[in-house]
């Protein structure tokens, strides 16, 4: 995995598994409404130089995110509708490209 796009929906849930992934090794970055502007660019432009491998997002920071060469989109948490799926999984796409979408599901959360 290479660049790593991962979606969860609360803002809080980002920060900490951003420390959570960071702490385990790999480099990585929030985006979501309550950072200032400043602080998304420098984690989109991070995310798409390499320095941050893994870029955890809230669906609505995620909006409009033009990111190419996304290897893998992990849904942490189920998307809320088959749009927001379609929306997540098209961000490994991007110009042809190929990659994978991946969906955890707890027991809890499989009738959802």
């Amino acid at each position: 995995m290479r660049s790593v796009l991962i979606f969860v929906r609360r803002k809080a849930d980002a920060d900490r598994l951003a420390r959570a992934v960071t702490r385990g090794g790999v480099e990585a970055t929030s985006i979501h409404a309550d950072r200032s502007q400043e602080e998304r660019v420098a984690a989109l432009e991070g995310f798409r130089r390499g320095q941050f491998p893994v870029l955890i997002a809230t669906d609505v920071a995620a909006r409009g995110l033009d990111v190419n060469g996304i290897s893998h989109v992990i849904n942490f948490d189920v998307p809320h509708s088959h749009e927001d799926y379609i929306h997540r999984a098209g961000r490994t796409a991007r110009a042809g490209a190929v990659g994978e979408v991946i969906t955890f599901v707890s027991p809890t959360r499989r009738g959802a």
